[in-house]
This record gives C-alpha cells, sequence and structure tokens, in this order.
C-alpha cells in the first residue's frame, strides 16, 4: 500500500470536527391555538459560523441541526 493511500484512509477514518452549538427558542406555546415557536440556532465548525432555525422549540437532541451543517458544507464544497 502506497504512503498516499495510508495517509486517505487516515483521513477518512479520522473524526470529524464537531460543531459548538447555541440554540434559544423565541415563541409562544399557548393552548388551544398554533404553536409559533422556533429554534434559533448558531453553530462553530473549524472557524466557520453556521445559523438557521427550525419548527418548534429547541430540544437537547442536535442532529437535526448537524445534518443542516452537513448539508450546507456539502453545498459549498460543490460550489468550489
Amino acid at each position: 500500500m502506497s504512503l498516499m493511500m495510508i495517509a486517505l484512509a487516515a483521513a477518512a477514518a479520522a473524526p470529524t470536527a464537531q460543531p459548538a452549538i447555541q440554540t434559544r427558542t423565541i415563541g409562544a406555546h399557548t393552548p388551544g391555538r398554533i404553536d409559533s415557536q422556533r429554534c434559533l440556532w448558531t453553530a462553530t465548525v473549524s472557524g466557520s459560523t453556521h445559523s438557521g432555525s427550525t419548527p418548534g422549540a429547541c430540544h437537547s437532541d442536535t442532529r437535526v441541526i448537524e445534518a443542516e451543517i452537513a448539508r450546507r458544507s456539502d453545498a459549498r464544497q460543490a460550489d468550489l
């Protein structure tokens, strides 16, 4: 196996940078009315800042936000 193949395999196996995510729920949850809550989030990954919002209150499970960051990163790589 060449040195280049070993380096590529190591890079693929290395863990990706974990985003630092901050969330804040805005809006009101009132019984008998349409829920107007939204989750505003900001994530910093390797010096790059992403922000957005999702419907509903913020939860401790950040998989939806992490998936959105990955989608945006993939789209940015495709543009390059």
